[in-house]
């Protein structure tokens, strides 16, 4: 899989293992199909540096944090 186009810094399984997401210095958040592999979501531009690190809150939320100092808080589902 090649979907990122700089490196990959956190790859998190939702608590369910239905969907996983990875998210990277090329500032964008993907959400897969556990079972397919596809991409059900990306996030382009989600930050202005690259990501960090992320983790589930619940089903549908997940957090990130950047290097340009900001912790976001998202609806994986709506992308908002």
């Amino acid at each position: 899989m090649r979907t990122h186009t700089n490196f990959i810094n956190k790859v998190a399984f939702r608590p369910d293992g239905k969907f996983f997401i990875s998210v990277s210095a090329d500032k964008s958040i993907i959400l897969y199909d556990t079972e397919s592999l596809e991409v059900v979501r990306k996030i382009d531009k989600a930050h202005n540096k690259g990501i960090l690190d992320a983790v589930w809150i619940n089903d549908s939320d997940i957090m990130t944090c950047s290097s340009d100092n900001e912790i976001k808080y998202w609806n994986i589902e709506t992308g908002t």
